[in-house]
């Protein structure tokens, strides 16, 4: 009986803009929570500096992480982070969708 050769499959994973909104509210409420609190003024504007620092260097990173999940017969699972592929062991916990993927994490 012949085999039948099926390619590999490939996922790319893009950044989520529901993370990003959940992300943004966050930070103004940690943006309020320095308003609001006693400090002096010179470091309420220090965290405040700091806090919207944080979420750009975050966002950044969101929309720059450009993973791909690959899958053959031969190689079995492989990610990349932009790079190369490297194989990967998923867990029997993991739990992998069209909107998400949800584990314990992979075993590089």
């Amino acid at each position: 009986m012949l085999k039948h050769y099926q390619p590999p499959l490939l996922l790319q994973l893009h950044d989520s803009k529901c993370l990003i909104k959940v992300m943004g509210f966050i930070h103004v409420l940690a943006l309020a929570a320095c308003v609001l609190n006693s400090f002096p003024v010179l470091i309420k504007c220090g965290l405040f500096m700091a806090i919207c620092r944080h979420f750009y260097c975050q966002r950044q990173q969101l929309k720059s992480q450009r993973y791909t999940i690959k899958h053959t017969e031969s190689l079995g699972w492989e990610l990349a982070d932009g790079g190369e592929f490297e194989t990967v062991q998923i867990l029997p916990s993991t739990v992998i969708s069209i909107v998400a993927i949800f584990g314990s994490g992979l075993n590089l």
